[in-house]
């Protein structure tokens, strides 16, 4: 099945890149043109949206993937302010990682995540 229309507002898409299914079966989708995150019910129902842009704790500039782990929090990589940033199963901002940069925990322009069960999860970047 499918659900959503275009457009700016909540609940609709504008350049949707990545989406995640959690374990409760809702769906988050984040969104690099308009730099939010959405959360969405099982039959594809808006619930609510992170869309704040800017480089503070729980805002986006240009999210491009999004996994949630085994126990409920999720990652959003926040590609533009080179980072990977961490929320709570509420979806409250918990932590982040991240600089620009070539060097050792650093990322230039992260584009792609990818999370293993352990947990451990691994970003890419260009």
């Amino acid at each position: 099945s499918k659900f959503g229309e275009y457009g700016f507002e909540e609940g609709r898409f504008n350049f949707p890149n990545d989406l995640t299914v959690r374990t409760d079966g809702t769906l988050l989708v984040v969104e690099k043109s308009q730099n939010r995150m959405q959360l969405f019910d099982r039959e594809g129902n808006f619930i609510r949206a992170i869309s704040e842009f800017g480089k503070r704790d729980g805002q986006f500039n240009c999210p491009m993937a999004v996994v949630e782990d085994p126990y409920g929090f999720v990652f959003v990589m926040d590609t533009l302010n080179h980072r990977l940033q961490k929320f709570d199963p509420d979806l409250n901002f918990v932590a982040k990682w991240g600089s620009i940069g070539n060097e050792e925990k650093q990322f230039y322009n992260p584009s792609g995540l990818c999370l293993s069960w352990e947990p451990d999860w691994a970003p890419t970047d260009e």
